[in-house]
């Protein structure tokens, strides 16, 4: 392992650069070539690390850190209000009323096909979550759970079972149904303390 490194470039001939290590001292004999001189291997090793630390300066930057890292951007921290309960108290109602909307525009005058159905049924739980948090309850976690069911003679149930503060918590579902598939969506408002 070396201890400690020194070269020393010349520019119109051969260089030579003694390395103590722990086995003893070597000497290394470099030449260069006129003007256009070899850079020393410190040199290197210190133009990666600058490197290596200037690109973990800048996916900090862009909140692209480890999961889990306050970096990441994944969690917003809140600073303590030793509140306990919510200063504006979700309404199941208004948040029925958005399911309905998102569900109604998006199902109008289609039929069921398995391909399409999974990929749409991902895009609008987001889009609900994203518009129930629009309705502006802070401290809330809001949770969308969606599933579709083809209708072809067979019966379904769709049960939920969770633990809940009654006094903050709540819920809201809406089931929507055409000729070829039945889906319902649930949305969860777990307040955070």
């Amino acid at each position: 392992m070396l201890k400690r490194m020194s070269m020393a470039m010349v520019q119109g001939g051969a260089s030579t650069a003694t390395v103590p290590s722990e086995m003893g001292d070597s000497t290394v004999t470099e030449s260069t070539f006129g003007k256009n001189a070899r850079p020393s291997l410190a040199g290197v090793m210190l133009s990666r690390k600058f490197a290596k630390r200037m690109s973990t300066k800048l996916t900090e930057r862009r909140g692209l850190g480890t999961i889990g890292s306050s970096s990441a951007g994944l969690v917003p921290e809140k600073e303590p209000t030793y509140r306990m309960e919510p200063t504006k108290k979700f309404s199941s109602a208004s948040a029925e009323n958005v399911i309905k909307e998102v569900l109604n525009d998006a199902f109008e005058g289609m039929k069921y096909n398995p391909k399409t159905c999974s990929k749409l049924i991902k895009s609008l739980s987001d889009e609900i979550k994203e518009r129930v948090k629009l309705l502006g309850y802070d401290r809330y976690k809001v949770i969308c759970i969606i599933s579709l069911c083809q209708i072809s003679e067979q019966a379904a149930v769709c049960t939920s079972r969770c633990v809940l503060d009654k006094a903050n918590d709540t819920y809201a579902t809406y089931t929507f149904k055409n000729d070829t598939f039945i889906c319902n969506a649930t949305v969860y408002a777990i307040y955070r303390e």
